[in-house]
C-alpha cells in the first residue's frame, strides 16, 4: 500500500485554488434551475388538482390556495435569484483571466442565459394556461347559477328590505354567502396569478436585454477573431515572399559561384598553354 506524499496534496489544492471563482457561481446557477424545475412540476400538478375540485370555501381549498401563492412567490424569487447570479459571472473576472478563459466565462453565461430565459417562459405560459382555467371555470359556475335561478347580483342589502312575500330560507341565504364567498376566493386567485405573471414579463424583459448585450460581447469577441485571422494570413503571405526572395538569392548565389568557378578554370587553362 502506498502513501500519497505531502507534496502531491498540496499541488492538487493549489490546482483547485486556481479554478475560477465563476465556476462554483456557474454550479448554483445549475442547482436553483434544478430546484425551480422541480417546483414548477409541484405547482402545476397543485393547480390542475385545485382547478378540478367541484366546490369552494373548504378550509383544505383555502389551504390548497395558500400553498398555491407561496410557491409561485418561491418560483419567481428563485428565477430572479438565478438570474442576479448570472449577473455575477459575467462581471467575475480575474486579473490573470487569458482569452480562452473569457470566451468560456462568456459563452457559459450565454448558455445559462438561454436556460434561464426557457424555463421562465415555460412557467409564465403554465401560468396564463392556469388564469384561463379560473377564468373558464367562472364562466361555467356563472352559467350554472343564472340557469338554476342562483345568481350573484343580490346582496345583502336587499335582505333587508325584502317583503313577505319575497323572504329568503336559510337554503338560499346559504347558497348566496357561498356564492359570495367563492367570488372572493376567485379574484383573490386572479390577482395572486397576475401579479406573477408581471413579475415574469418583467424577468423576461431583463433576461432579453441580457441576451442582446451577451451578443454585443460575442459579436466583439468574432470580430476580433476575424482580424487576428486576417493579420495571419498576411503574415504568412509575408513569409511566402521572403522564403521566394530566399530561394531567389540562393540562385543568384550559385549563379555567382559557377561563374567563378568558370573564370578559374579558363584562367588555369591559359597558364597551363603558356
Amino acid at each position: 500500500m502506498s502513501l500519497v506524499s505531502l507534496e502531491e496534496g498540496g499541488e492538487h489544492d493549489e490546482n483547485y485554488i486556481k479554478q475560477p471563482l465563476w465556476i462554483h457561481t456557474c454550479d448554483e446557477v445549475e442547482f436553483e434551475l434544478g430546484r425551480v424545475r422541480s417546483r414548477v412540476e409541484e405547482l402545476t400538478n397543485t393547480q390542475q388538482k385545485h382547478i378540478s375540485r367541484p366546490n369552494f370555501g373548504d378550509e383544505a381549498l383555502d389551504a390548497e390556495e395558500k400553498q398555491m401563492e407561496e410557491m409561485t412567490e418561491q418560483i419567481t424569487l428563485m428565477l430572479s435569484h438565478c438570474q442576479r447570479l448570472i449577473n455575477v459571472i459575467s462581471t467575475q473576472s480575474s486579473r490573470c483571466e487569458n482569452n480562452s478563459e473569457r470566451r468560456l466565462r462568456e459563452n457559459t453565461v450565454s448558455a445559462l442565459i438561454f436556460t434561464l430565459s426557457q424555463l421562465t417562459n415555460e412557467f409564465r405560459t403554465r401560468q396564463s394556461k392556469y388564469l384561463k382555467d379560473i377564468k373558464n371555470r367562472t364562466s361555467n359556475v356563472d352559467s350554472f347559477l343564472v340557469t338554476t335561478g342562483q345568481s350573484n347580483d343580490l346582496q345583502w342589502g336587499e335582505l333587508v328590505d325584502v317583503t313577505p312575500s319575497d323572504e329568503y330560507t336559510m337554503d338560499q341565504i346559504q347558497q348566496m354567502l357561498v356564492n359570495e364567498q367563492t367570488v372572493k376566493e376567485r379574484e383573490k386567485e386572479v390577482l395572486v396569478v397576475n401579479s406573477s405573471i408581471r413579475e415574469l414579463n418583467s424577468l423576461f424583459k431583463d433576461l432579453s436585454s441580457m441576451v442582446v448585450d451577451q451578443g454585443t460581447i460575442l459579436d466583439r469577441i468574432d470580430y476580433n477573431v476575424e482580424q487576428a485571422s486576417i493579420r495571419i494570413s498576411h503574415a504568412v503571405g509575408s513569409v511566402k515572399k521572403a522564403e521566394r526572395y530566399q530561394q531567389g538569392d540562393k540562385k543568384m548565389h550559385c549563379i555567382f559561384c559557377q561563374t567563378i568557378a568558370i573564370v578559374v578554370i579558363v584562367l588555369l587553362i591559359v597558364f597551363t598553354k603558356i
